[in-house]
């Protein structure tokens, strides 16, 4: 008699070698990314599930402090077209990896803010925030950075659970249009749970 599992493991070498040899990648959607929001910079952790054949079922973010999803875009994309191990006790097999990101040494950071700079703005979004979520269970992450009048500069969202894609680019939009109080003569960066 033989068990067979839904979710097994991973072997650890080998999963930590495909995401160091997308190192490369990740650092050019990272520079992309600084050519359009100059001061990014950020931590990010990638959940990956893998199917038997040692295919990439899915990838998303379980965590990001970067706050602009277009970098976040181009970084799973260069997870997607790797070969990877095969599950270990399982026909799906799931890892994390995690990267951290500096902005230029030249370049001022922006302004730290708290969930509490932008708890008002976040309440008269509620409505809009709950519809975007609907029934994906779970708790958003999201990461913004505001301009000097109030503008969203540039958003991310990770999805904890690797909840519904469309959400978190529901969830984007809602923020985006948000308008946020004024940070003063710099922009700010706040990173916030939905």
């Amino acid at each position: 008699m033989t068990a067979d599992s839904e979710v097994g493991g991973m072997n650890e070498e080998k999963t930590r070698a495909v995401f160091d040899a997308a190192t490369a990648d990740l650092r050019r959607c990272f520079t992309e990314g600084s050519q359009r929001v100059e001061f990014l910079a950020g931590t990010v952790q990638f959940s990956v599930e893998v199917n038997a054949s040692g295919k990439l079922d899915r990838a998303y973010l379980k965590d990001s402090t970067l706050g602009d999803r277009a970098t976040e875009r181009c970084m799973l994309e260069a997870l997607t077209g790797r070969p990877w191990p095969r599950p270990v006790g399982g026909r799906i097999g799931r890892a994390d990896g995690g990267f951290e990101f500096e902005a230029d040494s030249s370049v001022r950071p922006p302004v730290d803010w708290s969930t509490a700079d932008v708890e008002r703005a976040l309440t008269k979004l509620r409505r809009r925030i709950d519809a975007c979520k609907g029934s994906s269970p779970g708790a958003y992450r999201a990461t913004m950075y505001v301009g000097t009048k109030g503008e969203v500069l540039s958003v991310g969202v990770a999805m904890p659970r690797g909840n519904d894609e469309r959400a978190a680019d529901c969830l984007i939009g809602v923020l985006a249009r948000g308008r946020y109080p004024s940070p003063g003569s710099w922009p700010a960066k706040v990173t916030f749970d939905l």
